[in-house]
């Protein structure tokens, strides 16, 4: 794929904008039941909540809407 960096192992998924907020609220759950034995996790789950809420906040601002990717 061109563009793609060595040891760049992302993938693109299509939501709805149901099917975003969905996801959001789960990873918001798993945000909320992760302690500090799971640190790592915790940091990496608050950066994907700030991906989809880019996300969501792109469709809610006339962005791609339905469809929009996460990276």
């Amino acid at each position: 794929m061109a563009g793609k960096l060595p040891g760049d192992d992302r993938r693109r998924i299509e939501l709805s904008p149901d099917e975003l907020r969905l996801l959001g609220t789960a990873v918001r759950l798993l945000v909320n039941s992760l302690g500090r034995e799971e640190a790592d996790e915790l940091e990496e789950a608050k950066a994907l909540l700030v991906k989809l809420d880019h996300a969501g906040s792109s469709a809610r601002d006339g962005g791609r809407g339905v469809g929009d990717e996460i990276a």
